[in-house]
């Protein structure tokens, strides 16, 4: 009997410590999906790339959990996430993410993890809500400014869409939602690359920790493409006085499938900072 009851305590702690609240949340007319694991006092939002909803983090979301509060969610239109006003460009999806951390209580100063075009929507909101904004770490993010050989290329177009385009397929109404959002959002990007960067490139970000990973290899081992990165990717090194650039050529492009750990150490940088600054009053 007795052990019986300790391997139900046991099971009951180890169930609490993995639990992950999912739930859906109203920013304003349609609800966003979103994932939460607390695990310590700072708040870690994920920002994911064009195409690719909440899942795309689950190599380090438990793992990010076990130590930070972690929240994943899903742009308008994508996963489970209900389809949002229409264009989608930054300032559009930037009042989707204030009214999610909002809701969400996120007043501490948060770290923000953006990947590819969501590396650049996460620098966007920065300089938005920069007094809300405690670090960023940009995984191989977008440049504003960048080379437009990839990106006016029609069959990357149309391989970032079908990505994404199988999670959509279980019913007619989230394959509406899903392309309408991915091609307006493409639009965004060219539109931003297009026009030089000139709302974007240079953002003036805050003095705050910055962990830059720059993928060099699979997907982005054309020397040419290495070159561009490590240029552009350096700029924001300028402005953090306790920065990290992480250059790896063991990754593609998805560098939390190639290499997730890197994304968690630069997670961990960050938090052990902000950590410090809350433990000294700063």
């Amino acid at each position: 009997m007795k052990r019986i009851l300790l391997l139900c305590i046991i099971c009951s702690l180890a169930i609490s410590v993995d639990a992950q609240i999912h739930k859906k949340i109203d920013v304003g007319g349609h609800r966003i999906d979103v994932k939460i694991k607390q695990g310590g006092p700072i708040p870690v939002i994920f920002e994911a790339g064009l195409t690719k909803d909440l899942t795309c983090w689950d190599p380090i979301f438990n793992v990010v959990g076990s130590f930070t509060t972690a929240v994943a969610y899903s742009r308008a239109g994508y996963g489970d996430s209900e389809a949002g006003p229409f264009p989608r460009i930054p300032s559009i999806i930037f009042n989707d993410f204030r009214a999610l951390i909002d809701s969400l209580g996120l007043n501490k100063p948060l770290i923000l993890v953006g990947h590819s075009w969501g590396g650049l929507l996460a620098r966007y909101y920065t300089t938005q809500i920069p007094e809300r904004i405690g670090g960023l770490v940009l995984v191989d993010a977008t440049h504003g400014a960048e080379d437009q050989t990839l990106l006016e290329s029609d069959s990357v177009k149309w391989s970032y869409f079908f990505r994404g385009y199988a999670a959509a397929i279980d019913s007619l109404k989230r394959v509406k939602a899903f392309s309408e959002s991915v091609f307006s959002e493409w639009d965004a990007i060219d539109e931003i690359c297009q026009s030089g960067g000139i709302d974007f490139e240079p953002l003036q970000l805050p003095n705050i920790p910055i962990v830059v990973i720059t993928a060099q290899g699979g997907d982005s081992s054309d020397p040419d493409i290495q070159h561009t990165k490590r240029k552009n990717q350096a700029e924001w090194l300028e402005y953090s006085t306790n920065a990290m650039w992480i250059i790896t050529d063991k990754s593609g492009h998805d560098v939390m499938v190639f290499q997730p750990n890197l994304i968690i150490d630069g997670i961990e940088y960050i938090n052990k900072i902000l950590l410090a600054e809350q433990s000294s009053g700063n």
